[in-house]
């Protein structure tokens, strides 16, 4: 669900230097926009982090990350009756974007919780993690930031890569309350303006765009792998078995399995990948024990659960816990 608006923003934020290059002028210039890809936009990506490793270009892009200004989700967010009601939407409907991040919103004690997760892939690299979560969060603050009338600082930002050498640059969009090199990028947010009304509410036209969105919901992007399919269900519905998954997508086991290998990956590669970042999620961000993380995450022994966490940690969850949380 890309409209033209994000290529083309891309492509005038870029040094001037590579707007010349073989990858803009064949995929960017010669191109309808809808048929870009994601390859497209992590080798433009990786070309700029090569060129200058300190590239603020994510935060730069975020800063025009306006919900008025972008796609049919966007619309539909603002048009929604509350702040609140709108991370409902986005909660439910961010897969459409077809997006590298999975958001987990938890609201504890007072605090809306966003936590960027990164599940699709095994190793995400560090310029693709910074530049999303530069202009998700970016996103996030502006979307606030337009209803409140005010300038919007989050409670507490923190960041899972080290600081950049352009991180002052933060405090103007997220407070002095940053903290990098976590285990998780997470923003904090004042509960009590989840009820504001949106100013932009609008329900006739929310209903158009909620309609728009479901069409598009549909018929998911062609470009957007089986894979992510899979893992979205695995973290949306807390499926952790292939009979369970296929019955969910109409699909035979066997059907779905020959699909995943096409990708050359698997279901259980798929469902190990989503169930580190649930763990995270739970014992991090919700401060569950183990005993409701291993039941959670689907496995019949707190022991299987403590093997499967040593497996992909190297240590056990308490020692994570405890690194962590300290």
């Amino acid at each position: 669900m890309l409209d033209e608006v994000y290529p083309r923003l891309v492509f005038e934020l870029i040094p001037n230097e590579l707007k010349k290059s073989p990858i803009v002028q064949s995929d960017f210039l010669h191109k309808n926009c809808r048929d870009l890809n994601e390859s497209v936009y992590g080798v433009l990506l990786k070309s700029i982090y090569k060129r200058n490793a300190e590239s603020n270009i994510g935060l730069k892009f975020g800063e025009h990350l306006h919900p008025s200004a972008l796609c049919d989700l966007s619309r539909l967010l603002i048009t929604a009756d509350t702040i609140g009601d709108a991370f409902e939407i986005f909660k439910r409907s961010h897969h459409m974007l077809g997006a590298s991040f999975y958001p987990f919103f938890i609201k504890k004690n007072g605090v809306l919780i966003v936590a960027l997760t990164f599940p699709y892939k095994s190793n995400v690299s560090l310029f693709q993690r910074r530049f999303v979560t530069e202009a998700a969060f970016s996103y996030v603050a502006n979307a606030i930031s337009s209803e409140a009338k005010e300038r919007f600082i989050p409670l507490r930002a923190s960041f899972n890569y080290p600081a950049p050498g352009y991180y002052c640059e933060y405090y103007s969009m997220f407070g002095r309350n940053i903290q990098f090199d976590t285990t998780l990028s997470v923003l904090e947010i004042d509960s009590q303006c989840m009820s504001n009304p949106l100013s932009s509410r609008e329900p006739l036209l929310n209903s158009v765009y909620m309609k728009k969105c479901h069409d598009r919901d549909q018929s998911p992007p062609k470009n957007l792998p089986f894979r992510n399919s899979v893992v979205n269900a695995v973290l949306d519905q807390h499926l952790f078995t292939s009979e369970e998954l296929a019955n969910l997508m109409n699909l035979s086991i066997r059907g779905m399995q020959r699909k995943l290998s096409l990708e050359g990956t698997s279901f259980l590669h798929l469902v190990n990948q989503a169930r580190r970042e649930l763990a995270k999620i739970y014992l991090l961000i919700e401060r569950r024990t183990e005993e409701y993380t291993a039941e959670k995450l689907g496995f019949q022994s707190l022991k299987g659960f403590q093997r499967f966490f040593k497996r992909q940690f190297g240590i056990s969850p308490s020692e994570y816990v405890l690194h962590n949380l300290r």
